[in-house]
């Protein structure tokens, strides 16, 4: 369904979680299987530093709204051991990571193993236009190696090597289950709570909205269409719906055969 909607290839971590909640098991979601090698070297706010050094707490640069902003990151961590590739541009500017890694294009969010030689992609800048786009002059396997991972829970995103790099995958994947979960079961409820307004509306929302406007583009169509607001109703008991709050008890009085509760962090 995904890749056929979507139109966008799964990978197996991500393929093992749609199965667990097709299972209806309960399912932690940590991120895709993507991220850099240890030496990239990340736009701090107080300075560039490899990212296998980055203290957790510290500010990033991010790109958010049109502008380059700084915001808090999680400690970086060890995601595993990969084939690690260089991607090098025109401008002699060049990243080290998976091929499942994600960097910010002209087409959105693409993976290294998507991304072809003459594709554009998007250097962060501190002064003038906040995004230069580069051309990709060559990509090439570089060695077999760990690679590292950080969260920037504000805007999903960071700079580094001169690149917007795509964070974590989680809300990636969380906001293509949704349309899946509604698809599938008819009626259906999907209820999505945060700490944050703008950690459910402006980061998961906004993939929801993002996998629904892809599908659209492919010629699928919902019943209805996500609202800038958290909200996506598609008929009588059939709808999904996000809110922030900290106490237990204002998730309750939400009741379905096929009920799908997201908490994210």
């Amino acid at each position: 369904f995904h890749e056929r909607i979507f139109g966008e290839p799964l990978h197996e971590k991500q393929r093992e979680i749609m199965r667990s909640v097709a299972a209806n098991r309960r399912t932690s979601v940590v991120g895709a299987n993507g991220c850099v090698a240890p030496e990239t070297r990340i736009w701090a706010t107080d300075g560039d530093v490899p990212i296998a050094e980055f203290v957790g707490g510290s500010h990033v640069w991010s790109y958010f709204g049109g502008e380059i902003v700084a915001t808090p990151a999680s400690a970086p961590w060890i995601k595993g051991i990969a084939d690690l590739y260089r991607v090098r541009t025109t401008m002699g500017e060049a990243f080290l990571g998976t091929l499942d890694h994600r960097v910010l294009t002209r087409k959105g969010w693409r993976e290294v193993r998507r991304l072809r030689v003459g594709n554009k992609i998007a250097g962060g800048r501190m002064a003038g236009p906040a995004v230069s786009w580069q051309t990709i002059a060559d990509i090439r396997f570089e060695r077999t190696g760990q690679y590292y991972d950080l969260t920037v829970p504000a805007t999903a995103n960071y700079l580094a090597e001169g690149f917007i790099h795509h964070n974590t995958g989680k809300d990636w994947t969380v906001g293509r289950i949704i349309p899946w979960w509604l698809n599938r079961y008819r009626p259906s409820k999907v209820v999505v709570i945060g700490p944050t307004h703008r950690q459910v509306r402006d980061i998961v929302w906004h993939e929801v909205r993002s996998a629904v406007a892809s599908a659209a583009g492919r010629g699928w169509t919902f019943n209805g269409v996500p609202q800038i607001t958290p909200h996506w109703n598609l008929g009588e008991n059939w709808y999904a719906t996000g809110f922030a709050t900290t106490d237990e008890f204002n998730i309750q009085g939400f009741h379905s055969p096929h009920l799908l509760a997201i908490i994210t962090e």
